[in-house]
């Protein structure tokens, strides 16, 4: 008898636990959606131009660099 009194306090604390927890995973979930939108269109926005900014002028003064013959001394590392 006491067994089942004990399984059954355990079994309404659960499901009380379950309930306040529900609303906090939700709102983390929505969170955790706002983040992802957030570093994709950062990602779209931003790192893709500068990359393809970058990549451009590295290329442009690899060019140069051809065509005139000139070339950065490279240092000791």
């Amino acid at each position: 008898m006491v067994a089942l009194l004990q399984v059954l306090i355990i079994l309404i604390l659960a499901v009380m636990v379950y309930k306040k927890l529900s609303p906090v995973l939700d709102n983390v979930r929505v969170a955790t959606n706002n983040v992802k939108g957030t570093t994709t269109f950062l990602s779209e926005a931003v790192v893709r131009p500068v990359i393809g900014m970058v990549g451009f002028a590295v290329g442009a003064r690899r060019t140069l660099s051809v065509l005139t013959g000139f070339r950065k001394p490279r240092g000791r590392r």
